[in-house]
């Protein structure tokens, strides 16, 4: 069969299947599927979340021969192969823009099924609207120090990601004097799921103090600001 009749043949029978396990279509004569994404099992239907470009890895089993793959990305073919055995693996480089991805593959092998599962890719860094003690409406870093005039202040913040910040960490550090001996005093505060902003009351020394935030997001990016409250 000609590349040109297998791609007539795709076209011709308008058949998608919705796999519901990690390897599981039965559609004329493939009989199994599996998907990993960046090392992550994915089954059809479901969804994977990814920080960069993901390495996409297929097999497919058949009980005849395998005459066409494609793998799509939100409906473009990014790669397409003629196994013409009964079985295929194949890993591959998948360029993704951020946000939701249709990741499918095309099998015909005496009938066609498509896989079909999501791909969010977030290769951004999480950015915040601090409101205190500082203002940043614009979601620049924070200012390089800022003078309270209270020993407790509070720092809060909107948070802008697109899936959401999943930790906070936040470490104080104040260098002093005692006794003619150099002292550090260190504090460090930890927000779980904090969904779209916080608020945490910190405990500063009379003078400098270190502060360093880190915000990691569900995807594993990271953002961290560095500045000094006084």
């Amino acid at each position: 069969m000609t590349r040109r009749s297998v791609r007539g043949a795709i076209w011709g029978i308008v058949l998608v299947i919705a796999i519901v396990c990690a390897a599981g279509v039965v559609v004329g004569e493939v009989q199994n599927t599996s998907v990993t994404v960046s090392g992550t099992d994915l089954a059809a239907g479901d969804t994977v979340r990814v920080d960069q470009h993901p390495t996409v890895d297929v097999s497919i089993e058949a009980d005849t021969a395998i005459e066409l793959v494609e793998i799509r990305v939100n409906g473009d073919i990014r790669e397409s192969f003629e196994p013409g055995s009964e079985s295929f693996s194949q890993s591959v480089n998948l360029e993704m823009d951020d946000g939701e991805n249709t990741l499918q593959i095309v099998a015909n092998a005496g009938g066609t099924s498509t896989y079909e599962a999501t791909v969010h890719k977030d290769s951004t860094s999480p950015y915040l609207e601090y409101t205190s003690p500082f203002a940043t409406p614009d979601l620049s870093s924070p200012p390089e120090s800022t003078t309270v005039s209270n020993a407790r202040t509070t720092l809060s913040a909107d948070i802008v990601d697109e899936f959401g910040v999943e930790t906070i960490e936040i470490q104080r550090r104040y260098d002093y004097t005692f006794a003619g001996q150099g002292e550090t005093s260190r504090e460090s505060y930890q927000i779980t799921n904090p969904d779209g902003s916080f608020s945490q009351e910190v405990f500063l020394g009379d003078g400098e103090n270190q502060i360093k935030a880190t915000y990691t997001d569900e995807a594993g990016n990271k953002r961290v600001h560095e500045f000094v409250l006084y």
